[in-house]
């Protein structure tokens, strides 16, 4: 019975002892994988911004390279991608002045966005707030609530000169711009190229605001109503072939694993809105 009970005991410690050791494991592999995950906080955290200010630096440098007088889709379109030691950033590229600038454009064009008319219009135009910050601030102009704005938020920006580019226009902000359907499909077909699509190699471009009309009446004929307006819109710097504020949407990656994204808007090559997203 003294070595049965021997063996017993012996057992009995060698469960326990196993049991400990269970334990112990789960305890250190908590440990250990909050200790991992703490440093792939620490990469995002720290590292992750420094690598979107590389991309802003990188973009920069690529903008002060470019000899030519106008900014086009084919030059804005492609994503950007650099490693940068363990690290990698990518973004592309939006033109601001693609877009209407509520703080210089007049309020017969602003009446066109959708959702808006003389009244709202003529209340932007006259609010005390303008030159604004950010289009939020238009919420607080009377009469314009959340979905009006979410109507034309798209459509519109703070940034820029006030001249809208025309080789990167939306189809939408020409109208806006009083262009109408016509002569809407000729600008279309004219940047598109050979190939009918914009963004690519072919794509034609205006060279100079002076030229557009010139360009266009090569290209097709335009109708004088047109023309007139085109020349109309270029003298009162709403309509141009350049862009001086951009929209970079950052994508960072460390080690292999996804860091954080930005949203970031340079100005005649200042940063002026950071937002992580």
């Amino acid at each position: 019975m003294g070595l049965k009970n021997k063996k017993g005991s012996v057992l009995i410690l060698a469960m326990w002892a196993l049991v400990f050791l269970a334990i112990l494991n789960v305890a250190l592999y908590k440990i250990v994988s909050s200790q991992v995950e703490l440093v792939k906080r620490y990469r995002r955290e720290i590292i992750s911004p420094y690598l979107a200010k590389a991309a802003c630096q990188y973009a920069k440098a690529r903008q002060k390279s470019d000899s030519t007088e106008y900014d086009a889709l084919s030059e804005l379109k492609e994503p950007q991608e650099v490693e940068v030691g363990k690290g990698k950033f990518t973004y592309t590229i939006t033109d601001e002045e693609s877009k209407i600038n509520v703080n210089t454009a007049p309020a017969e064009v602003l009446a066109r966005l959708p959702g808006l008319d003389e009244t709202l219009a003529d209340g932007i135009v006259s609010s005390a707030r303008r030159p604004f910050s950010v289009k939020e601030e238009l919420l607080l102009i009377d009469g314009i609530d959340r979905e009006i704005f979410n109507g034309f938020k798209d459509f519109i920006t703070v940034y820029g000169s006030g001249s809208v580019n025309l080789n990167t226009v939306s189809e939408d902000a020409m109208a806006v711009l009083g262009m109408d359907s016509d002569l809407i499909q000729i600008i279309k077909r004219y940047r598109a190229g050979p190939d009918g699509e914009e963004g690519t190699g072919d794509d034609r471009v205006f060279e100079g605001a002076g030229s557009i009309v010139n360009q266009l009446r090569e290209y097709s004929g335009l109708f004088s109503a047109q023309e007139l307006l085109i020349i109309e819109l270029a003298s009162k710097n709403l309509l141009g072939v350049s862009g001086t504020a951009f929209s970079l949407n950052v994508t960072t990656e460390i080690l292999g694993g996804e860091g954080k994204k930005y949203a970031v808007v340079m100005e005649n090559e200042k940063i002026k809105q950071w937002v992580e997203r």
